[in-house]
């Protein structure tokens, strides 16, 4: 299995030295950091797209004040507050780390395995997204709308998802990866 350059310059120098060998958990650690940093900005732009999902749908009512725009604004809290609480949810415990080598690649492997179930997560949430917005939007136009320009806007939406679906899929495969490369990193430095 071919490890990341980075994980296998790591186990070369696991395997050339102690286990407990400062140098090593040092440079672990700053593995570890850089992840740290990569999930507070991926936490901060999460909630700057939340804050933004809510207050548009939320102004879109206060402009509007059709049933239309309700069930939209509705539909858009239900989504925002679920994808917030899972992903509250699924970072618990990813945060801090003990100091051996042995836990801060045990806390990367997790981390991965989140990732993993991020990606799974966004794959439903896509699927249900599109088609509530398809049917919504179908809706809408059909009765404001010719067909010709229906069937333009379903069809950005539909690419749309089907983009968004296949980069979580690419995500999803290489971070199974990256992460049956820690576990094998993991299982090597044990042995």
């Amino acid at each position: 299995m071919n490890l990341d350059p980075n994980w296998q310059h790591l186990q070369e120098a696991w395997q050339t030295s102690a286990s407990d060998d400062p140098t090593l958990v040092v440079r672990l650690k700053a593995r570890v950091r850089r992840e740290s940093r990569r999930m507070k900005l991926v936490v901060a732009l999460e909630a700057a797209i939340a804050v933004i999902a809510l207050a548009a749908s939320t102004a879109g009512v206060i402009r509007g004040r059709s049933a239309d725009m309700w069930s939209l604004a509705v539909m858009v809290w239900c989504f925002t507050l679920t994808a917030c609480a899972f992903s509250f949810l699924n970072r618990r415990g990813l945060w801090d780390a003990e100091h051996d080598g042995v836990s801060l690649l045990n806390l990367s492997i997790r981390r991965a395995q989140a990732k993993i179930a991020a990606a799974d997560f966004g794959i439903v949430l896509t699927f249900i997204e599109t088609v509530f917005l398809g049917i919504w939007k179908t809706r809408v136009e059909w009765l404001v709308t010719s067909q010709r320009s229906l069937l333009w806007s379903e069809s950005i939406l539909i690419l749309v998802g089907c983009g968004m679906a296949a980069w979580l899929f690419y995500y999803r495969a290489r971070t199974r990866r990256e992460s049956e490369n820690l576990k094998a990193l993991l299982r090597s430095l044990k042995s």
